[in-house]
């Protein structure tokens, strides 16, 4: 059985699959994203992630039919983005709320997870510095 994969992994598979998908179906990559699995929540954050004809509508006044075309590409992203949680997590998603701001140009995707993903926490070694002070303060006490 494989163990577990670390807290980092898991964020950093979320972050690459959800930035391919922006950039598989709007052609449109985001240059940032951060992921965080806090129990059974997961948050995403993307930038740049508003497709150029949104952010055009935008500026040059159409904002209505801008947020119009924007609510529709995030209900047609919603399920795709759930399926990529759901494999990489291997964990139902009870609830999935995707937010954008056009004018600023991010992306936040909300998960409640049907349960708490097992993650493996990794382990950090000390540090050839930290073990010899270790080291010198016990030598130095006997």
């Amino acid at each position: 059985m494989t163990p577990p994969k670390t807290r980092g992994q898991i964020e950093r598979a979320l972050c690459q699959q959800i930035q391919a998908l922006y950039r598989d179906l709007l052609g449109q990559y985001p240059h940032s994203a951060i992921s965080r699995v806090f129990d059974r929540r997961l948050i995403v954050l993307l930038q740049d992630t508003s497709p150029q004809v949104e952010r055009f509508l935008h500026l040059t006044g159409q904002a209505m039919l801008a947020e119009q075309m924007n609510r529709e590409v995030e209900a047609a992203l919603k399920p795709r983005i759930k399926a990529v949680i759901e494999e990489i997590l291997q964990i139902k998603v009870v609830t999935l709320l995707l937010m954008s701001d056009l004018e600023q140009g991010f992306s936040c995707v909300a998960a409640l997870l049907e349960d708490s993903p097992n993650l493996r926490e990794k382990i950090s070694k000390p540090s050839r510095q930290a073990a010899s002070a270790s080291d010198q303060s016990l030598s130095s006490a006997s």
